[in-house]
């Protein structure tokens, strides 16, 4: 009972803590370290109630391009939607249209989208990011420019090739060709054509 009670504080503290810092974030201009911040704050709160959000989709290329593409979606894949959704609640969100899938914070004009509970890719891939003593966990660079070739090929998506594309030559050299193979070999093949034709075009082996 005293375990629970003191998990039960624990938590109250932390959302308390979360709410103070998302409003004190809103007081600064936009940028990509506010933000970072801000998904950082989340990403702590979350987690404590043991729940995983890893940052996928345009936010991820934000990321690992360093702002060079920006966006102002956060898009989360975690687990555990509805438990999810009462923490956003807490925190400062409020739903947007029917589910638990669409959240926004006025304060900070932020809005999120879990859009899916499964990552596409390996949770081993996954990466965890640290700015100013908070942390955030993005998907695999390997498994992100095969989600956005995905998104190339299902929308007939220019930019999102590109993004595959710039992401491709930006980390030529560090990335997981065997792995993004088999990945791709596993898709479709629409896919494995746009992903066999940019290793041709950068000569990547």
């Amino acid at each position: 009972m005293l375990m629970e009670e003191s998990t039960s504080n624990s938590s109250e503290q932390l959302i308390s803590f979360t709410r103070q810092q998302l409003h004190l974030l809103s007081q600064k201009p936009l940028s990509f370290e506010r933000n970072f911040e801000a998904i950082g704050y989340i990403t702590a709160c979350l987690r404590h109630a043991g729940i995983q959000p890893i940052v996928v989709g345009g936010q991820a290329v934000e990321l690992y391009t360093f702002s060079n593409y920006t966006t102002v979606d956060v898009d989360f894949v975690l687990n555990g939607y509805e438990m999810a959704g009462n923490i956003f609640e807490s925190i400062g969100f409020i739903p947007k249209g029917a589910g638990q899938r669409h959240w926004y914070h006025p304060e900070l004009d932020l809005p999120i989208e879990i859009p899916d509970s499964v990552l596409f890719g390996s949770t081993e891939k996954v990466n965890e990011i640290s700015i100013n003593d908070v942390s955030v966990f993005v998907i695999g660079i390997e498994d992100l420019i095969l989600d956005r070739l995905r998104a190339g090929v299902h929308w007939n998506s220019n930019s999102d090739r590109e993004l595959a594309e710039y992401l491709l030559d930006a980390y030529n050299g560090k990335l997981d060709i065997d792995y993004m193979d088999k990945q791709a070999s596993s898709i479709e093949n629409q896919v494995l054509d746009a992903w066999s034709q940019l290793k041709s075009k950068y000569n990547v082996k």
